[in-house]
C-alpha cells in the first residue's frame, strides 16, 4: 500500500498539476502531519493534512476507482489531492466524470 507520507516527501518542490484545469501546485514541505501546498492562490502555502491523501489513496486502491471531488472526498482540497494521486505510477486520470482508476 502506498504510504501518503513518503509519497508526499517525494513530491516536494515538483510542480504538480490539478485534474481539471491543469493548475500547478507544489508541497513545499511537511510539518506536522500536514503538507505545506504552494498555489496560485496562496503562494506562501497552505496546510493539507496528510490524512486526506491517506484516505484518499486508500480508497482508490480498495476500489480501482476514485472520483476526485468534493462529496466523495468530503474535504475542500480535492484539487491538491488528485493532483497528488495522478502522479502514482499505476494510475490514470479519466474524465467524465473526472477520476482516476488504477491501472494494474
Amino acid at each position: 500500500m502506498t504510504d501518503a507520507c513518503r509519497l508526499l516527501a517525494r513530491l516536494v518542490g515538483q510542480p504538480l498539476r490539478t485534474l481539471t484545469y491543469e493548475n500547478p501546485n507544489r508541497v513545499l514541505r511537511l510539518e506536522g502531519g500536514h503538507a505545506i501546498v504552494e498555489t496560485q492562490k496562496n503562494p506562501s502555502g497552505a496546510p493539507v493534512p496528510v490524512r486526506w491523501v491517506q484516505d484518499a489513496i486508500d480508497g482508490l486502491y480498495r476500489d480501482g476507482e476514485l472520483r476526485v471531488n468534493k462529496a466523495t472526498l468530503r474535504h475542500r482540497r480535492t484539487a491538491f489531492v488528485g493532483a497528488v494521486l495522478r502522479e502514482l505510477p499505476d494510475v490514470e486520470v479519466l474524465t467524465k466524470p473526472q477520476r482516476l482508476r488504477v491501472t494494474r
